[in-house]
């Protein structure tokens, strides 16, 4: 493995300062043509006019909107609730059902489980 060492930083002794007068104008303040016009009015339409009259403020949907009353349904509730009685038996009808197969030498047999 070979060993690199760490490149030193290269810093200038002194960081040299131009000479002669400093001059603000820069190539895109020379290059930039100004242009003068007139600015744009604000578009205003013309007032608009209240209608005479009664104002309902019923919208077209509300006015459209035709109601469909229903008989409320009931929630189901089971007349009792009991529990079952016998022996739990924690096997499923999964487990029941699965037939083990032999994969490189072990046997996949849930049922001792």
């Amino acid at each position: 493995m070979k060993r690199a060492e760490r490149p030193t930083a290269f810093r200038p002794a002194e960081t040299a300062i131009g000479g002669g007068e400093f001059s603000e104008s820069t190539t895109n303040k020379v290059d930039f043509d100004r242009k003068e016009a007139e600015r744009q009015k604000a578009f205003r339409p013309p007032v608009s006019k209240i209608s005479s009259g009664d104002f309902d403020g019923i919208t077209t949907t509300k006015a459209d909107f035709d109601r469909k009353q229903g008989e409320r349904i009931k929630a189901y509730r089971p007349p009792v609730t009991s529990l079952a009685s016998g022996d739990f038996s924690g096997t499923t009808t999964n487990r029941a059902d699965f037939v083990g197969k032999m994969v490189g030498g072990y046997c996949c047999d849930f049922s001792q489980a």
